[in-house]
């Protein structure tokens, strides 16, 4: 995985798959997963938004068409909703 450290970008698309990202901070970017490993380590995105392709967005539409995403979040009420975690998978 490569690693970026202490950057900030602004106005880019970043594709997070087999990417490591430390101290960094995205502001008004594209954050695209395809469903690939990739860690977050005390890094933001402000005024960003994330774009699902490949096999998350397919994970996705498999889940919400079984409604298992409103079931987990109902079961689960603390688990976060925000995309800052420590590394996935």
């Amino acid at each position: 995985m490569r690693a970026y450290r202490d950057r900030t970008c602004t106005d880019e698309t970043i594709t997070l798959d087999e990417s490591d990202y430390i101290n960094c901070h995205f502001v008004r970017c594209v954050l695209r997963y395809g469903g690939g490993p990739f860690g977050w380590h005390n890094s933001t995105a402000v005024q960003s938004r994330f774009e699902l392709h490949g096999s998350a967005l397919n994970t996705v539409k498999f889940l919400g068409f079984f409604q298992i995403l409103r079931d987990v979040s109902e079961q689960y009420p603390a688990v976060p909703q925000s995309p800052i975690h420590d590394s996935f998978p």
